[in-house]
């Protein structure tokens, strides 16, 4: 077997037995490289990503909800009337502020 039939062949089970790192050398073998997961390391690597995005998502949804009721709290105690917003302006101005939260 060749040495290119037998980086196909690690390329295709997605696996290095013997623990070395392997070079693509051309860049058609970089766009065929694909790594095949077992399903534990696919789960650990899920565990991981969890781990690491839920505790900002959660961070950034209770201030989202705590400025939601700051903003209805100061509504009621005359903040439109300080301001001189009339009609839907409080509504927008709103809109905009929680855009920010979407991105």
């Amino acid at each position: 077997m060749t040495d290119r039939q037998e980086q196909t062949e690690k390329q295709t089970r997605g696996s290095t037995e013997s623990g070395d790192v392997e070079k693509l050398s051309t860049p058609q073998d970089k766009e065929n490289f694909t790594v095949e997961l077992s399903k534990a390391d696919e789960s650990r690597i899920l565990t991981r990503i969890d781990w690491a995005i839920v505790p900002y998502a959660t961070l950034l949804y209770l201030l989202s909800f705590l400025d939601r009721t700051a903003v209805s709290q100061a509504r009621l105690a005359g903040l439109e009337a300080d301001l001189h917003l009339h009609g839907n302006q409080f509504g927008a101005a709103l809109t905009l502020f929680f855009a920010s939260y979407c991105l």
